[in-house]
């Protein structure tokens, strides 16, 4: 995506219950800054899902590769990303949570 923001891509439409064909890893993608001639991503290709605290430092690896400015330009977009991995993490709690609950 153009702009400025750090972006998620997974290559199925849901990485966390799909396969990739051909042979690939099940859970496969990468953290992705972009702009004016800037393209810098770190990438994931493994059998497991990754982990919150793992996309937080995915994160924190993409935002060391940047160079200052870039980092400036991008501040809030890095922060909204670290904001979401949280938030996703406390969503997963809840869902164990209700799931014992249920039981």
């Amino acid at each position: 995506m153009a702009g400025q923001n750090p972006t998620l891509y997974a290559y199925v439409s849901d990485p966390n219950f799909e396969i990739a064909p051909f042979g690939l890893a099940k859970h496969r993608g990468r953290i992705q800054a972009q702009g004016s001639k800037l393209e810098e991503s770190v990438a994931w290709n493994r059998d497991t899902p990754s982990t919150v605290s793992e996309g937080l430092a995915m994160v924190d690896e993409l935002e060391a590769k940047l160079s200052e400015t870039d980092r400036k330009l991008r501040k809030t977009e890095f922060e909204k990303a670290r904001k979401l991995l949280k938030m996703l993490e406390m969503l997963i709690g809840l869902m164990l949570l209700f799931q014992i609950l249920i039981k």
